[in-house]
């Protein structure tokens, strides 16, 4: 059970891909973890995972004076795509 989304990761892509689709729906780490049935730790470390990322991104963008308009959906829909 390869995770390509997360490094040493032993949940399935498809769980994953069900995690972020939750995630964006902007539900709760609890409810997350009822929904998918992940441990509230597991959730609350990939929530933390992807804030971060994208903090990066931003700071990234902001520093080079590039603009964001329409990269969010991209990203998500990246990490969204069904296989």
């Amino acid at each position: 059970m390869s995770n390509i989304y997360v490094k040493r990761s032993r949940i399935s892509d498809r769980k994953f891909r069900e995690f972020l689709k939750l995630f964006c729906l902007d539900l709760t780490a609890t409810q997350i973890a009822q929904i998918t049935r992940l441990n509230r730790n597991t959730v609350n470390r990939f929530i933390q995972l992807i804030r971060l990322r994208m903090l990066m991104i931003s700071e990234t963008q902001t520093r080079h004076g590039w603009v964001m308009r329409g990269m969010l959906p991209r990203m998500i829909g990246f990490f969204l795509r069904l296989d």
